[in-house]
């Protein structure tokens, strides 16, 4: 079986009425002659004739009722529908086409296809397709550039199927097509924009792993200076729990880090000072400014040690609050107060700081 679907297309134009005519008056006359004597024969003839003759006229109707629909669908449809002889010359080129084209259907009917509409690099491989057509050697589905009036280049997916004559030789060329330049244009830019995010994720990943290890060697530096400073220090996000706090701020306060962490801190603070330094450490973490207070810590055997705490917001480069950091240190008899303290910060607490600002997201 043919690979191709062989589709009738009523492409010429036959008038049935002056057929079925003609027919009439050659039987009616051969009647005549041989029935001279029987004139109610002749009348019975006539009268089958006529009948013949109605039916005739109105199967002749009914088939141009149907060739006016099939042209109103080939004509309204949104698909390209163009159908060329068997030398490649236009037949037939509905609205789709005309739009698509900047052509009319009288500037290209009998034109052939190529000297209107195809690519130079195109124009002779279709010539030696016509050349040599033949239904097994036909192929159903490509696609190629259509050159429209204005110059532009359209491409155009087709599929095409043919018409054979009674002898099986193709007589026409049936190409329905569908513009996609759009669609290949968004393909194109999608690509682009795929191309230019991949490249873009490539380089932020670079970024950000270079970023994690400049902080992760800068987190070990503050871990090593921290470690052996001799000043407690800590650090409280925005909120004013502790997420960090170092070897001598844990020694000071007789809790592990685990047990410092959060709100853990404040087990430590003496019952007498309690409400004072939680109230002054609320108030600080609403208002901001500096923070410095003196009180009493109670360790879990009951130690209890004068501190000086003090303490400063970190924000980040766009100036958001990140959190705080502050340090602490016992006080020797009654020789150091509060804001004296808050003025002698080392260069401890100031490592602490530039650490903790980088160590929040800005």
């Amino acid at each position: 079986m043919n690979r191709f679907q062989v589709l009738p297309l009523p492409i010429k134009s036959y008038n049935i009425a002056t057929f079925s005519v003609g027919t009439g008056l050659l039987l009616t006359t051969l009647l005549l002659f041989s029935f001279k004597a029987a004139p109610t024969l002749l009348l019975l003839a006539a009268a089958m004739v006529t009948a013949w003759y109605a039916g005739l006229k109105s199967a002749e109707q009914e088939l141009e009722i149907e060739r006016n629909i099939i042209s109103k669908v080939i004509d309204t449809t949104a698909c390209l529908i163009v159908v060329l002889d068997s030398q490649g010359r236009i037949v037939r080129f509905n609205q789709a086409c005309e739009k698509t084209t900047g052509y009319s259907t009288a500037e290209v009917i009998n034109k052939y296809v190529w000297d209107l509409f195809l690519i130079p690099e195109e124009i002779e491989p279709v010539k030696t397709v016509f050349t040599n057509l033949k239904v097994e050697h036909f192929y159903s589905e490509y696609q190629n550039y259509w050159r429209t009036k204005n110059g532009e280049q359209r491409l155009i997916s087709w599929s095409n199927t043919v018409t054979l004559d009674g002898e099986g030789v193709v007589e026409y060329v049936i190409g329905t097509g569908i513009d996609i330049t759009e669609r290949q244009k968004a393909e194109i830019a999608l690509a682009l924009s795929y191309t230019k995010l991949e490249s873009r994720v490539k380089e932020r990943t670079a970024e950000l792993t270079v970023a994690k290890e400049a902080l992760q060697a800068q987190e070990e530096r503050f871990r090593c200076l921290s470690s052996c400073s001799p000043v407690g220090i800590f650090v409280a996000d925005f909120e004013g729990r502790y997420t960090y706090a170092n070897p001598r701020c844990q020694a000071i306060c007789g809790l592990s880090l685990a047990e410092l962490l959060g709100d853990g801190w404040e087990k430590c603070i003496h019952p007498e000072d309690s409400d004072r330094v939680l109230s002054r450490w609320l108030d600080y973490t609403r208002q901001g400014g500096e923070y410095a207070i003196e009180y009493r810590l109670q360790t879990p055997e009951g130690i209890v040690r004068w501190i000086n705490v003090c303490s400063s917001p970190m924000c980040s480069d766009s100036g958001e609050l990140i959190g705080y950091v502050g340090d602490g240190e016992r006080c020797h008899g009654k020789t150091r107060n509060a804001s004296s303290f808050g003025k002698q910060r080392t260069a401890t607490e100031n490592s602490a700081r530039k650490y903790a600002r980088c160590n929040y997201p800005h």
